[in-house]
């Protein structure tokens, strides 16, 4: 049984797959998206929601967990796509005027539920503050950018 993210935050792979089954379960409605690998080979993943998911056209991106410690952001991110989900199948579980369900039915969204998995893996692993990456290879001890980096 997969991780409830509305009561833990999840391990890497618990959101793995927690995705995966998202994108089995609701096939009409989600894409899931490989973007990338982290520095650690991690897969980078998006989901995609909205009725015609494939088609092209104006979205709006959320993404969570840029930086290693902020770990409730994919449980948010997560959340944000279950009640999307939700209000296709019929379900207004925060009572949304009937515009603003047609608007979010109407739309597509890229949602990345970490864009930090290294980090966030250790966080709980370790226990120990990372800001973004546990990869500490800087030259010049000043905190900089790498091509690689999200």
């Amino acid at each position: 049984m997969p991780v409830d993210f509305r009561r833990q935050y999840l391990r890497y792979a618990d959101l793995q797959q927690h995705l995966q089954l998202l994108a089995e379960n609701n096939k009409d409605l989600v894409r899931l998206l490989r973007i990338g690998s982290s520095s650690e080979g991690r897969p980078l993943y998006v989901v995609v929601v909205g009725v015609e998911p494939d088609r092209k056209r104006p979205a709006l991106w959320i993404d969570a967990n840029m930086h290693a410690n902020e770990v409730v952001g994919t449980n948010v991110a997560l959340g944000f796509v279950d009640d999307l989900l939700a209000l296709h199948r019929g379900e207004n579980r925060h009572q949304l005027s009937a515009a603003v369900v047609d608007k979010a039915k109407a739309a597509l969204v890229y949602v990345m539920p970490t864009m930090s998995p290294d980090g966030a893996e250790a966080i709980h692993e370790n226990a120990r503050f990372v800001r973004s990456s546990p990869v500490d290879d800087k030259p010049t001890g000043k905190p900089r950018w790498r091509h690689v980096d999200v």
